[in-house]
């Protein structure tokens, strides 16, 4: 559905000249697909409720990320957030955003590649942090211990102004992890001479390198919401708050896996758009289940 966008998922099935696809109406009845489709609670225990309907069936899939790859030396940690407006306890409000009305997610992602590597949904006060973390730590460093979890002390990990505050700088220190990170010059408990004013006049001044070592692992998270983004389907309207999770967490799934395609094959002869992969994806099961579809 996300390589082959329609108004309404009925369209799929449509007779119609200008919208027939006939993959879909060989692949899966529209009746079946809907029943299905409208009648799925959840993606975990039958009498899961809140968000045990869907975070265990998200924290295998990390499970699986994790056991794929292992990230490089330099991680990103960013808010990466789902588009969602309609009634959900834990929704988040955002100008500044793309989707103002969003759930939450922070993400540990390699700043080269974009890879996911650890995942935590936010939901509000049962948000599942760190279980042996002090309870009365800030939300930063609860959401960095969480993330961090199973992580070496040779990264540098890179985030925004948000995040950064003494006690998660502290926290990263006992982790022996570096953190070069922009900061608010009013954040409480930073030294003052930490800031300088800038000087008068034209002069010419050289950028630091760790200031382009910061632009250039800063957007890991972004790259993966950027590439989650194209040829995707968990923008269907839905008043299901867990069922968007679900398509969502799938796509990122599915760029991981180019991801990890991409980083096995060298050569120029075998490097492969994420439209082409997902083109493959999808041919796999067309395949597998021994149905003929029609092609021009």
């Amino acid at each position: 559905m996300g390589i082959t966008p329609k108004h309404d998922i009925k369209d799929y099935w449509s007779t119609a000249n200008h919208k027939l696809t006939p993959w879909f109406k060989v692949m899966f009845p529209r009746t079946k697909f809907l029943l299905v489709y409208q009648s799925v609670l959840h993606a975990s225990e039958p009498n899961a409720q809140g968000q045990a309907k869907i975070e265990p069936f998200v924290n295998n899939l990390v499970a699986k990320f994790q056991s794929a790859f292992y990230p490089y030396e330099n991680l990103s940690v960013d808010e990466m957030v789902i588009g969602f407006k309609v009634r959900f306890h834990a929704k988040q409000y955002n100008a500044a955003k793309p989707h103002k009305y969003h759930i939450k997610t922070f993400g540990l992602c390699d700043s080269i590649t974009g890879y996911v590597y650890n995942l935590l949904i936010y939901f509000g006060s049962k948000t599942a942090y760190n279980p042996e973390l002090d309870p009365t730590s800030t939300p930063a460093v609860k959401v960095f211990s969480t993330l961090l979890q199973g992580v070496a002390s040779y990264h540098h990990l890179f985030a925004d102004r948000f995040y950064t505050s003494l006690p998660l700088i502290q926290f990263l220190l006992s982790m022996k992890l570096n953190y070069p990170g922009t900061v608010n010059k009013n954040r409480k408990g930073l030294p003052h001479s930490t800031f300088e004013e800038p000087q008068e006049g034209s002069q010419k001044v050289q950028k630091p390198s760790f200031i382009h070592s910061y632009n250039m692992s800063m957007n890991g998270c972004d790259r993966l919401v950027q590439m989650v983004s194209y040829y995707s389907s968990h923008n269907h309207k839905t008043k299901k708050w867990w069922k968007k999770v679900f398509t969502w967490i799938v796509k990122v799934t599915q760029v991981n896996a180019h991801i990890l395609y991409m980083l096995s094959h060298h050569a120029a002869s075998k490097r492969m758009s994420l439209a082409h992969f997902k083109d493959q994806l999808i041919q796999q099961p067309t395949a597998l289940s021994g149905h003929e579809v029609p092609t021009e």
